[in-house]
């Protein structure tokens, strides 16, 4: 494609081609390498794959140690106030056993 700027007068001022570029050897008859581009969607899949597991194992992990701080609260509040375990949550019986004691004088160890 040629483009031609001209004066008032018709005198060529500026002129410009357009050329489709030529196939290099590796490139086959000009067309993307089919390869290079899967290689890189698998990378772009890999990396947004592990991304998404990184973040579902840190959410996963957050909520397991929550639930835990949440259990252990709730058991230490319950020999704390000697109120039923039951009632401050996740706290079982068997968890405020060793934690309070009959003999000590004030519930705790």
């Amino acid at each position: 494609l040629q483009c031609q700027h001209l004066d008032a007068s018709g005198v060529v001022i500026d002129e410009f081609w357009l050329r489709q570029p030529r196939a290099s050897a590796d490139m086959g008859d000009g067309q993307e390498n089919f390869l290079e581009a899967v290689a890189w969607l698998a990378f772009a899949t890999g990396v947004a794959g592990g991304s998404l597991a990184v973040v579902k194992w840190v959410h996963a992990d957050g909520t397991h140690r929550r639930d835990v701080a949440w259990r252990e609260l709730g058991t230490e509040l319950a020999v704390l106030t000697g109120a039923p375990t039951k009632m401050f949550g996740y706290a079982s019986p068997s968890e405020a056993q060793g934690l309070a004691s009959s003999s000590s004088r004030d519930g705790l160890h």
